[in-house]
Formats: structure tokens, sequence, C-alpha cells
């Protein structure tokens, strides 16, 4: 059974999940190391009924395997690059929607209809997603929790769906945010290069003229003109 969340027990798991996923996370362990660490804890926690977690990344309109460390290798093989919409299993869903999707009885519901026999050859029942969107409105991924029996959620549930689905934003938001300053950072390097190069082949002395083509001023090492080394 799934403690309450009011249990002070259940609630300092909870913590040290958040703390060992985010130490990772920030240590440079990589996000599908993070994401797997969260999954795998996610997973002990819920291992009484048997629920099994996954990450998908949203790449464009497609989603993209980044953890599932217990749901079947074909199954995460014959997801991995579908294309979200309104009736692609529960997360393509949730994704599509920007809203949570609970599937109670995969076999029975119409959003996966397309993809129930798949999931019954890998012994899944159930599937309940959340999309996990940034603070800019930037989708960025859907966190699922699986069973393998036709399951609804109780307010417990629904609790861990929510806490869970804020740490994943964390790591994914904190990796995205670290990619995109090394991309500044190198572009930085470029630009000071060039103006590097630049700058050493500019000549010592630079001569200002009218419109009309007449010296006005010169700039720069004018000892250079009196020695007669600039001609």
């Amino acid at each position: 059974m799934v403690e309450s969340e009011h249990d002070d027990t259940f609630n300092f798991k909870l913590y040290k999940i958040h703390r060992k996923v985010l130490e990772l996370a920030i240590r440079g362990g990589g996000l599908a190391a993070s994401m797997e660490l969260l999954c795998h804890e996610i997973e002990q926690v819920l291992k009484d009924q048997g629920g099994l977690c996954s990450i998908l990344l949203l790449d464009g309109r497609h989603l993209k395997h980044c953890a599932a460390p217990s749901l079947p290798k074909a199954y995460c093989d014959a997801i991995d690059g579908v294309e979200i919409g309104d009736g692609t299993g529960s997360c393509g869903t949730a994704l599509y929607r920007r809203e949570q999707v609970i599937v109670s009885d995969i076999a029975s519901d119409p959003l996966w209809k397309d993809f129930k026999d798949l999931a019954k050859k890998n012994g899944l029942r159930a599937c309940w997603s959340n999309p996990i969107i940034a603070s800019d409105g930037t989708a960025l991924a859907s966190f699922a929790i699986y069973y393998p029996k036709p399951l609804s959620p109780s307010p417990t549930h629904l609790y861990l769906i929510d806490a869970f689905s804020a740490l994943a934003l964390l790591v994914i938001d904190h990796y995205r945010m670290s990619e995109k300053q090394s991309l500044l950072s190198g572009e930085l390097q470029k630009t000071n290069a060039r103006l590097g190069a630049i700058i050493e082949v500019m000549p010592d002395v630079a001569m200002l003229l009218d419109e009309g083509g007449y010296y006005i001023n010169v700039f720069g090492n004018t000892e250079l003109l009196v020695s007669g080394q600039l001609k």
C-alpha cells in the first residue's frame, strides 16, 4: 500500500528521493541518469502495486525516450518517436492537451485504441500521465506511471504524480538552462576570437578623412609617421 501523504515517515521518504535526485543533477550526472534514478526511486515507493515509471521528452512534436528503467524495452522502442496528438495514448495526449490524462483501463479507453495491443502485449493495463511544462510555457516532457492491472488513482497517487512531475521539471529545466549557457558561452568565445583576430590585423595608425578625401586627423602610433616606418 502507498502510505498517506500525511504520514511523516512517507513525507521523509519523498524528501530523501528529492534530495538524492537533485544532488545527482547538481553534480552533473546527466539528464538520463537523473531521470532513471527518479523513476527507480518512485517505483520503490509503488512496488507493492507494481507501478512502473516513464519519462518521455518532447522533441518538436515527437516523443523521445528518456528514462523507463522497468518498462519492457520493446515497448519503449515502439513509442520512441511517436507524434503527439489527441488519442496518442496517455503521454501523447497529455502533451497535446497540456493537461493531466488518467487512463484507468487501457483496453477500453479510446485514447489507446491504436496502442492497446502494444500495451497488452507488454503487460500494461493502466497509465496516468502528466505533461511537464516550463515556466515559459514550453512543453518539455511527460511523466507517467503504468500499472499491470486496471487501476484508478487515489488522492495519494495524484499527490505523488504532481510532486514527482514538479521534481522532474526542476531537473529537466536545470539541464535545459545549462545547455543554453554552454551554447552562449561557446558563441561568446567565437565572437571574442573574431574580435581578437580583427584587432591583430588593424593598423597602428588610422587617418580620418573628410568627404572630399582630405586629411582631417590621425590616430594611433604617430611615431611611425615621424620615423618613416609607415608608408
